[in-house]
């Protein structure tokens, strides 16, 4: 059974994507980075950089999708703004990326 409510949509490329994201970035928090030599670190640096930027994009699609779909509205909030700050269903951020980036 899953722990993330939207799991049930895995149907959906894009529930499909985060799903496995999430799996894979949670099977890698102890894993070490001391152990990249410098070839594989220099190229690693861009690739992430590269995936940070695509997820965002995707990121922004979902939300402007979720403003087409007045999921604010449904919970009383006045702007997509409100709504992404507020404790609604499905919010599963973790923390900032300045939180995580002291690992």
């Amino acid at each position: 059974m899953s722990k993330h409510p939207g799991d049930r949509h895995d149907g959906h490329p894009v529930a499909r994507f985060v799903a496995l994201l999430e799996t894979e970035l949670a099977g890698l928090v102890d894993a070490p980075t001391w152990s990249l030599d410098a070839a594989a670190t220099a190229d690693l640096v861009p690739r992430l950089a590269g995936l940070v930027a695509g997820v965002q994009e995707l990121e922004a699609r979902v939300v402007g999708h979720a403003g087409v779909l007045d999921l604010p509205g449904s919970i009383g909030a006045r702007s997509l703004a409100a709504w992404l700050g507020s404790d609604h269903p499905g919010d599963r951020r973790r923390g900032s990326a300045e939180d995580s980036a002291g690992r």
